[in-house]
């Protein structure tokens, strides 16, 4: 379902995901299935949302993009998974995080998805930027027990 590489950073995984089609079957089975690359790939489905893409291609729906958003966040802010990922390669993982910061499209529409209320005046989605910024700063502070955190490879 994903499709990016284990590497430095998210961006020079694209070049080693076209280098699949080269493989031989045992050797794409190996690479895919390792638990490194499907953590990256995880990461690279999260930004492609945070983007408004699709995997493998296209655009989200405006109906879809604020599910997508929920969704990715209330991933990447859970602990467990959270800290896993940090593990596998903790440069992307922050470089993600922090789109939901620097991406004025995502923080824009995180704002939006606060302000809207339903019928019944609750908010369409109910964490805010800080509650995400405290939710990362419980992670980091989870990891000063952890022995070994990849940053590149």
């Amino acid at each position: 379902m994903f499709e990016c590489f284990t590497s430095i950073n998210i961006h020079s995984s694209l070049k080693e995901i076209k280098s699949l089609n080269k493989k031989s079957v045992d050797e794409k089975y190996k690479i895919t299935s390792s638990y490194e690359y499907i953590g990256i790939k995880i990461l690279y489905i999260i930004r492609l949302f945070f983007k408004g893409e699709r995997f493998p291609k296209g655009k989200l729906t405006e109906e879809k993009l604020p599910l997508y958003l929920a969704q990715s966040i209330n991933f990447i802010t859970d602990t467990n998974k959270a800290v896993e990922l940090v593990q596998i390669n903790a440069r992307s993982f922050f470089m993600v995080a922090s789109d939901l910061f620097l991406s004025k499209e995502v923080s824009t529409l995180l704002v939006k998805l606060n302000n809207d209320k339903d019928a019944r005046g609750i908010p369409a989605y109910s964490m805010t930027q800080t509650m995400v910024t405290d939710k990362l700063e419980e992670i980091v502070n989870l990891l000063t027990n952890v022995k070994y955190i990849r940053f590149e490879f």
